[in-house]
């Protein structure tokens, strides 16, 4: 935990204008199972029938902007800048919070709950029930906690809470456009970072590391909150330290496979310029043994949805 907390201090010296993101490690894809429904990553899972709900998502307009990061500070996974174009698509304004979590929970089938972990009719794991009770037989978040973040998910497991529901996990693109807000400042509040604290939490306003409230700092333009900090925000994407440099201009999925999977955004456990922008990609593996390694309490979701016709 002290490495931890020192290689954070370290970078906060190294980005000022950077990112934050974090990539959560899975097996190679033949262990780590992707979301039914995904043929690669990226690729929307199969929705289950009827109109998906967007009353709390965002509609992000098709467009283009630029992606990454150059210069003699940025990481070289955030390299090379590079214009993206993408086509419309919804994106949730909050990260998803323990209450609705919850609301999967008691409308999924066959749901196992072992020695502290969660899993699927198939047995496949989907995560940690932190700040979660069962209370009659029904899933319920501790008092108070209702309007936190969800957190200690797997990627499987965050893939089919938005399955669930007709959505699926943003892309890492759709994750970065929806940050950035429309502009191409270091923040999307401007390039003063002094404005961070009300903005996200990290670190430095979280002495107590622990997770919020959702939608208590301020919105970006297109909506949403807590990009800059709560939790990180699992993506579809696997991960490829090159991989901007040869991926497509248009609506890139990410490679097509990998050994980890791609975390975006900020937390509360985290130095402020060490992880709270909307560029940056650190790789870190988490193991396969013991499995509750695949999770962590200061990794969300944040889900998506195709817009219409956009498919």
């Amino acid at each position: 935990m002290q490495s931890m907390k020192t290689l954070a201090s370290a970078a906060q010296m190294l980005v000022f204008l950077l990112t934050c993101g974090a990539i959560f490690g899975a097996e190679e894809s033949k262990t780590a199972p992707k979301p039914e429904g995904e043929a690669k990553s990226g690729a929307p899972a199969e929705p289950k029938t009827g109109k998906v709900d967007t009353t709390d998502m965002a509609l992000i307009p098709a467009g283009t902007f630029v992606m990454g990061l150059d210069g003699p500070t940025a990481p070289a996974n955030s390299k090379p800048a590079h214009k993206v174009t993408l086509r419309a698509f919804y994106i949730d304004k909050y990260e998803v919070t323990k209450a609705k979590y919850c609301v999967y929970l008691n409308e999924a089938k066959n749901l196992k709950f072992e020695k502290g972990l969660l899993y699927d009719e198939q047995g496949k794991m989907l995560g940690r029930p932190d700040g979660l009770k069962q209370d009659g037989g029904k899933w319920a978040p501790l008092a108070g906690l209702e309007k936190h973040p969800v957190v200690s998910l797997t990627w499987h497991g965050s893939g089919q809470f938005a399955k669930h529901f007709g959505k699926r996990l943003p892309t890492e693109a759709e994750w970065e456009r929806a940050a950035r807000g429309g502009t191409t400042t270091g923040w999307y509040f401007g390039d003063d970072p002094k404005q961070l604290d009300d903005y996200g939490w990290h670190h430095g306003n979280c002495p107590e590391l622990k997770t919020h409230e959702v939608g208590l700092k301020k919105p970006n333009a297109f909506g949403l909150y807590d990009v800059y900090g709560n939790v990180y925000e699992v993506v579809s994407d696997w991960y490829a330290e090159d991989y901007y440099a040869h991926s497509p201009a248009e609506n890139p999925q990410g490679p097509e496979k990998g050994e980890y999977h791609v975390r975006r955004g900020g937390s509360y456990y985290y130095a402020a310029l060490a992880g709270c922008n909307s560029y940056q990609r650190v790789t870190t593996k988490i193991g396969n043994e013991p499995e509750a390694t695949f999770v962590d309490s200061n990794w969300g979701v944040r889900t998506a949805a195709d817009a219409p016709g956009e498919k």
